[in-house]
């Protein structure tokens, strides 16, 4: 015998028991037996028996009482007790009404609903209802079955295993290549899960970022109820609406009784339409084959040639085993430069003494996906060894812990040559570094980085040692006067890539005499004895049709070797007495002219002298 069984013969009893105990005329309609009807109640059809949906699990359950067969007249009543019993028969829920009549047919069915802190949690249970009037008819209810369920598919109290589990992709990353063939589904396999029902539904999403819920807008499958094979075609076209990167894939299981699970774990699937990089060309160092500290000090760079579709992608390069910053190439195909600082430079150089060689390389990356399947790669030779003292400011090959060179000048003022060192050599002196070795080679240089003046090769010198250099006259002159040449000299060994530089020592040097030739007058009016002078006739005006020009005397100002591009020229004119020596102060002007130029140094400029009524009127 079932539960429902058992429930059933229960009610007959008690309706028997209720039968002897009342000695009534039953009312038209007489006391209904069989039992009454049972309640009505909202259920889902189909298995299991009376399943409620949990949408109606979160407020007070609607329960109807339909007719149960006789009247109540006025001035009586009927007492309607409604129970709820568990699958033992136990009553877990009763609710005694008083219904005062008249009760005539036309008020049915009857509301009785159940509170909705009173429906049970979980299970099967059944509804039955008994009616007792004011004047003994009585009766009781067939009994109604609801089940009910609030567990959700994937339900776990562990935390850790909560989540239903990822879909199964068929590939972790997507590219045209996928859809060759015909192909136009993307399909993941659900993995199976305990309890799972025919009436199972699932919807699931395809999106770069996750839904907020499942009433998310625009799923990619569903909501439709499991498949037997359990395989979740997504489409094609789906996945060309949304972006390229990474995408995830979640899905919702919802039960027959509209329980949700949680979220599904995501998977992830790196979608990569359109055209791939392609071409990819070997790296180059432009500074190479050999990079020493001067390349360092100027700035190393590894060159990735153009290649074919960069767009979306990134340059990942190396040098030696550190990776360099990544590098977005655009949207077109460029030669992409990417620097190499110092610090990596000098972590991948093992110390030499001497040369190394260091392996340039790059990928391209696009989501996931890295081209070539194996790096490109370039080798140069590195060499960072130096002689002396440590430079404190590698890569910069000027180190401040190398003492200074001086000169002293026939004045005897230390980096200071004047008219009396003319035509001589000049010696400079300079304390040895340490550490340093024989064979290890000093050069001094004069004014320019070309060429070394005068150079020194260690013997048996120590540190610490003064050693001297003979700077040649030839070259003293060719530098001319220069009151702050740069004079500084470099330590090497005799085949090292790397001289260290010392510290500019600035020389005060005025040993040549200065002397430009004279100027001209362009406009000089020179009479039929062939007398020159600067007349009336002379006046030259910027626009002689405009009387508020500009007029005056032009002044011709020579090229001079001794000039040179960037200096500023002072020009001065003075008028003077019939006497020649008495200088007329309102006449003297000067013209300060702009920076020369590389023009203005070799063939000279024209200025004007005036206003007319300022500076040439005065003069006599």
């Amino acid at each position: 015998m079932n539960n429902v069984e058992k429930i059933k013969e229960g009610i007959e009893r008690r309706r028997e028991y209720l039968r002897s105990k009342a000695n009534v005329v039953p009312a038209p309609g007489g006391l209904q037996d069989p039992p009454l009807k049972a309640v009505e109640l909202d259920v889902l059809d189909g298995d299991p028996e009376g399943l409620l949906h949990v949408s109606m699990l979160v407020s007070d359950l609607d329960v109807k009482i339909p007719f149960w067969g006789f009247l109540i007249p006025q001035n009586a009543y009927a007492e309607v007790t409604m129970n709820i019993r568990d699958s033992a028969g136990t009553i877990v829920y009763t609710d005694p009404r008083k219904h005062d009549g008249p009760l005539p047919q036309s008020v049915f069915p009857l509301k009785q609903n159940i509170p909705q802190a009173s429906i049970p949690h979980e299970g099967t249970y059944t509804i039955d209802y008994s009616v007792e009037s004011s004047s003994g008819n009585s009766n009781v209810s067939e009994p109604f079955t609801i089940t009910i369920d609030r567990t959700a598919p994937y339900y776990n109290a562990d935390p850790t295993v909560a989540f239903p589990a990822a879909l199964v992709v068929p590939e972790k990353s997507i590219t045209d290549a996928y859809f060759t063939g015909g192909v136009d589904e993307f399909v993941c396999i659900l993995p199976e899960y305990s309890g799972r029902t025919l009436e199972d539904r699932i919807i699931v999403f395809w999106d770069p970022v996750l839904p907020e819920n499942i009433s998310a807008p625009d799923p990619a499958f569903g909501p439709v109820f499991v498949p037997d094979d359990l395989k979740i075609p997504i489409p094609k076209i789906i996945i060309e609406k949304r972006p390229n990167g990474p995408t995830f894939a979640v899905y919702w299981l919802i039960d027959k009784a509209g329980n949700v699970s949680s979220i599904s774990t995501p998977a992830k699937v790196d979608v990569q339409l359109g055209a791939l990089p392609a071409d990819l060309k070997d790296p180059e160092v432009p500074l190479g084959p050999l990079v020493d500290l001067a390349d360092a000090h100027l700035g190393v760079e590894v060159k990735i040639p153009a290649y074919n579709n960069p767009k979306g992608s990134t340059i990942q390069a190396k040098w030696g085993a550190i990776d360099l910053d990544s590098k977005d190439p655009g949207s077109d195909p460029v030669d992409v430069f990417i620097s190499v600082p110092w610090s990596v430079l000098k972590s991948e150089y093992a110390g030499g003494p001497g040369g190394e060689p260091v392996k340039a390389s790059y990928q391209v990356k696009r989501g996931s996906l890295l081209f070539p399947d194996a790096p490109l790669v370039v080798e140069v030779e590195v060499d960072f060894s130096t002689i002396g003292p440590v430079n404190p400011d590698e890569p910069n090959p000027v180190n401040p812990d190398l003492a200074p060179v001086h000169v002293v000048g026939a004045d005897g003022e230390q980096d200071k040559l004047t008219l009396a060192d003319k035509l001589k050599d000049i010696t400079a002196t300079v304390e040895l570094y340490t550490p340093v070795a024989p064979g290890e080679v000093l050069q001094l240089y004069w004014g320019v980085p070309d060429k070394p003046v005068a150079d020194f090769t260690v013997v048996n010198e120590s540190a610490q040692d003064p050693i001297t250099f003979i700077i040649p006259w030839a070259a003293i002159e060719a530098q001319g006067n220069n009151p702050a040449l740069r004079m500084y000299y470099t330590i090497n060994s005799a085949t090292g890539n790397n001289p260290q530089q010392s510290l500019d020592t600035l020389v005060d040097v005025a040993v040549m005499v200065v002397g430009f030739d004279p100027v001209s007058f362009p406009d000089l009016y020179e009479d039929t004895g062939g007398f020159k002078t600067l007349s009336c006739r002379s006046l030259y005006s910027e626009d002689y049709a405009d009387p508020t020009a500009k007029f005056g005397f032009r002044v011709q100002v020579p090229g001079d070797t001794d000039l040179n591009v960037g200096d500023t020229l002072i020009a001065v004119w003075q008028g003077y007495e019939f006497d020649t020596t008495t200088a007329i102060p309102a006449t003297r002007f000067t013209h300060t002219h702009p920076p020369l130029t590389a023009d203005e140094v070799a063939n000279g400029f024209i200025f004007l002298v005036e206003p007319y009524d300022t500076y040439i009127v005065s003069a006599p």
